[in-house]
């Protein structure tokens, strides 16, 4: 019995001096064994909630201190509820280079200090000091235990302000206005009226399109068979046309062999016939009208040779 005891009571001291030497390993390694701290406080209007005592307090990411006591004050006259929150920072975590002091003196520079999220989670918030040169730090003009240390609104409290300076009724009556309107304007009795007319335009409009598209599809169809009639014909043309233009270019030799015979013939019935005898004129109107007539048949080939169609469709007019 005895033993057991004395076992217990040796393994309770080593359990014991184990947890003490991890207790003083941690407080070592974060700066506090030996350090000189230096105490602030925050003041915040706002809620604080998730912050605890213990919370770290960082500069730049970087933990140089924590929050050692969280305290509310209320003001009876004015029924005003401040929190006030105590933090220990290690001066041995911050080094200044260049003009020696302390981190209060760091201000002037906008380093203060903000409630930040640790973790979505646990919802635990932390303190975290930086430069906010975009913000201004704010001082709560009251009486502190300890030096009052410069903040920022939180991004949630910033959040929030910016939706408190939003006209929201405001916002919600031009909306309802609105709505009223468009109610209106749906419900009118013309408007409603309206709505038919552009259905019934729409639906003629549908029934000419129809009527259209079938008769575009007649005339298409009876196109058709003229266009191959006519490519048939001028096909012809084309195949008959060489043999048409010999057969008339040997009339027109022909015809030229009996101009010059008949050209002869007068040649030689000037020395028989006077210049006034009625058989020599109407000889030399015979002559001429031969003449107008092989120059009409010379074009006729002519044009045919260019424009073979035009036995079917007629001379062109330039």
């Amino acid at each position: 019995m005895n033993s057991n005891s004395r076992h217990i009571a040796i393994g309770g001291f080593v359990v014991g001096a184990l947890v003490l030497a991890g207790l003083l390993a941690i407080f070592i390694n974060n700066g506090l064994f030996g350090a000189e701290r230096k105490h602030f406080t925050l003041v915040y209007e706002s809620s604080v909630d998730g912050l605890s005592i213990g919370a770290p307090v960082a500069l730049k990411g970087v933990t140089i201190g924590e929050v050692t006591d969280i305290t509310v004050n209320i003001e009876t006259a004015t029924f005003k509820v401040l929190n006030f929150i105590t933090i220990a920072i290690n001066e041995n975590r911050v080094n200044q280079v260049g003009t020696p002091g302390e981190i209060r003196g760091l201000e002037g520079c906008g380093l203060a200090a903000q409630l930040r999220l640790q973790s979505l989670l646990t919802g635990l918030v932390y303190v975290q000091m930086d430069y906010y040169p975009d913000a201004t730090p704010r001082l709560v003009e009251v009486d502190t235990e300890y030096t009052q240390f410069p903040t920022v609104p939180s991004d949630l409290e910033a959040i929030s302000q910016n939706l408190q300076q939003i006209d929201l009724k405001g916002i919600s009556s031009r909306i309802t206005t609105t709505l009223n309107g468009l109610d209106q304007i749906v419900n009118d009795r013309n408007t409603q009226e309206l709505t038919k007319n552009i259905n019934t335009t729409l639906a003629a409009y549908q029934g000419l399109a129809s009527y259209l598209k079938f008769k575009v599809g007649e005339v298409t169809e009876n196109i058709d068979p003229t266009l191959q009639s006519l490519n048939t014909t001028l096909q012809g043309i084309n195949r008959e046309l060489p043999t048409m233009s010999a057969s008339l270019q040997q009339s027109l030799d022909t015809f030229a062999t009996s101009m010059s015979n008949i050209d002869q013939a007068s040649a030689n019935a000037a020395y028989v016939l006077s210049e006034d005898s009625p058989m020599l004129q109407q000889m030399t109107r015979a002559a001429a009208e031969l003449e107008r007539t092989a120059r009409a048949m010379r074009l006729l080939a002519e044009t045919l040779e260019r424009e073979p169609e035009s036995l079917i469709q007629g001379k062109n007019q330039q």
